[in-house]
């Protein structure tokens, strides 16, 4: 099951990254997380129409998901943001969901810390979800109407 942490976040879980793409407004990438780290209840409460304040980290390139890092080693990535999942799939042994940002804040983030935000596609790493909220109807509503970018 998914390791519930103290107040710095709620879930802690080990996900693999998959492709990077961006729309006119947004910076996505997709997630595949083992069914056995989340729950389908779990999974049903946070990641399905909802915002969460996250932190995802990409493991150093050929690293293996918990494997224990050096001192000083720099190739692995962090990145701080508030995130939006609007579904998620379930398959036999995994959960697949996207994190869609806003790209400026991307931009902006990545521009303070370096990291580009192509590097997070098809690496190793973890999710690290601090706050989940629902995503304003407003918001909602305007995405209807424009059309998804995503």
């Amino acid at each position: 099951m998914a390791k519930k942490k103290t107040e710095e976040s709620l879930l802690d879980l080990p996900a693999s990254f998959g492709s990077v793409s961006f729309g006119k407004k947004t910076a996505r990438v997709g997630l595949t997380v083992e069914r056995e780290h989340i729950n389908l209840s779990t999974a049903d409460k946070t990641l399905c129409d909802r915002r969460l304040t996250v932190t995802i980290f990409a493991n150093g390139e050929g690293d293996q998901p918990g494997q224990q890092r050096l001192a000083g080693m720099d190739d692995n990535l962090e990145l701080v943001g508030v995130a939006d999942v609007k579904s998620f799939g379930v398959h036999s042994t995994t959960i697949s969901f996207g994190l869609t940002f806003n790209s400026k804040e991307i931009k902006r983030t990545t521009a303070k810390t370096g990291i580009q935000f192509n590097d997070f596609a098809a690496r190793e790493g973890r999710l690290m979800i601090a706050q989940v909220d629902e995503i304003p109807e407003d918001e909602k509503k305007a995405d209807d109407e424009e059309g998804d970018d995503e």
